[in-house]
């Protein structure tokens, strides 16, 4: 009966050899256990990427998450701007309204004032000061 296994020549260098033999006996099991760990390696390598991608696109959701939430609080922030201004402009009215009602007031007392002044000043006698 004929074994599923081929024979395989290469040339390596003596230090390798020795620790090779060393470590695992014999030359085949050291290259065997070699090829093993490689394609253990490359299917750890594509786990490895698969569980980036996956980390990845959860990153990217929350991502998405957390731009949707700071949307929303940029409207709202926006919408009490729009709110203030609004309020600023009637309390500039207010401030207009009131000026223009404490003009008006102080030219009513200037122009009481300027009456009062133009009235002919009773003309007192000398001696009757004190009344």
């Amino acid at each position: 009966m004929r074994q599923d296994k081929v024979s395989v020549g290469v040339r390596l260098p003596l230090e390798l050899v020795n620790k090779c033999k060393q470590d695992y006996g014999n030359m085949t099991n050291a290259i065997n256990t070699a090829l093993e760990l490689m394609y253990n390696k490359d299917a750890n390598e594509v786990l490895t990427n698969c569980q980036t991608n996956a980390n990845n696109i959860l990153t990217n959701a929350n991502d998405n998450r957390l731009i949707d939430e700071k949307n929303i609080r940029i409207e709202e922030l926006n919408s009490q701007v729009i709110f203030l201004k609004e309020q600023l402009g009637s309390k500039d009215k207010q401030i207009e309204n009131l000026t223009e009602s404490m003009n008006n007031q102080t030219i009513n007392i200037h122009n009481l004032l300027t009456q009062k002044a133009l009235q002919e000043p009773k003309i007192k006698k000398w001696f009757e000061f004190w009344k």
